[in-house]
């Protein structure tokens, strides 16, 4: 078991096999790794224009071809590492303010802390990256459902994001 996967237990996030794309998502030296960019590159000039562009902006443009999936996946990962850093630090248990309980209310979320939020959009990604791709419009269609709810639950709670 990889550590991802001990996060989402310990978070009680249910791991299904359609989440394949969560777990693949690793590092490689600066560079996230999706499933269209895990061969190696074979082309030499298109290696170096990556690189320079690594060199210049720390990501190459790969990871801008879907970037509402890049942009979802540096979500969760991220924020899994903020509940394991974070938590020692933050009282996550803390009660939200009501304005921000109201403000959930109108999305028929009920949440009472900042850990509540955390794994709801964890949850919201997760769904998300189950029907993201499934070649079937109502499908991806729900994924994309997903993704702005756990976008707009993240902008929602940002401001508290800090420790």
């Amino acid at each position: 078991m990889n550590k991802k996967n001990k996060k989402s237990k310990k978070l009680d996030i249910n791991k299904s096999k359609y989440n394949k794309n969560l777990a693949s998502v690793k590092k490689d030296g600066g560079q996230i790794c999706y499933p269209h960019t895990k061969e190696k590159e074979k082309d030499k000039d298109k290696q170096r224009k990556y690189n320079k562009q690594r060199k210049k902006y720390g990501f190459d443009e790969r990871e801008t071809w879907a970037l509402e999936y890049t942009s979802l996946m540096w979500l969760y990962e991220h924020l899994q590492m903020y509940i394991d850093i974070g938590g020692k630090i933050v009282d996550f248990e803390s009660p939200l303010p009501d304005s921000l309980k109201e403000e959930f209310s109108k999305y028929d979320l009920t949440v009472n802390t900042q850990l509540d939020v955390i794994k709801e959009i964890l949850s919201e990604i997760e769904k998300y990256d189950r029907n993201h791709y499934a070649c079937d419009s109502d499908k991806e269609e729900k994924a994309y459902k997903h993704g702005r709810r756990a976008l707009m639950f993240y902008a929602i709670i940002l401001p508290m994001m800090w420790w």
